[in-house]
């Protein structure tokens, strides 16, 4: 099997809730549940987002999308294959929010999906 190829954004993305953002604000750091029981922050590259969107977050009407510079993240960064193969940027530790560059809210469509664009 070869390995999946992928060009590395400069530019990575997190999806979130606005409730885990304004936490995320008062925290000074963005963490996730993820951090504790599986040792990282799942996030996506941009055409990952509408999959991982309705696949992740089925019961919310609105989301955030973060947009993340790379070369400002203080946690260490992965790119890895998940169960499909695909590539998946993980942060190995909290999020620091310098390195959060625009928010941008996404509301579930009348057809019942998100349709994600990066902005």
């Amino acid at each position: 099997m070869s390995k999946p190829e992928i060009s590395h954004p400069d530019i990575i993305y997190i999806l979130c809730t606005s409730e885990a953002y304004q936490q995320a604000s008062r925290q000074g750091q963005f963490t996730t549940e993820s951090l504790i029981s599986e040792g990282f922050i799942h996030a996506s590259p941009a055409h990952q987002l509408n999959r991982v969107a309705n696949a992740y977050f089925p019961e919310q009407a609105e989301l955030l999308l973060l947009s993340i510079a790379v070369d400002a993240l203080q946690p260490e960064l992965r790119w890895e294959a998940s169960t499909n193969g695909e590539l998946y940027p993980h942060l190995y530790g909290p999020l620091n929010l310098e390195a959060v560059i625009q928010t941008d809210a996404f509301t579930r469509q009348s057809h019942g999906a998100f349709e994600i664009t990066v902005p």
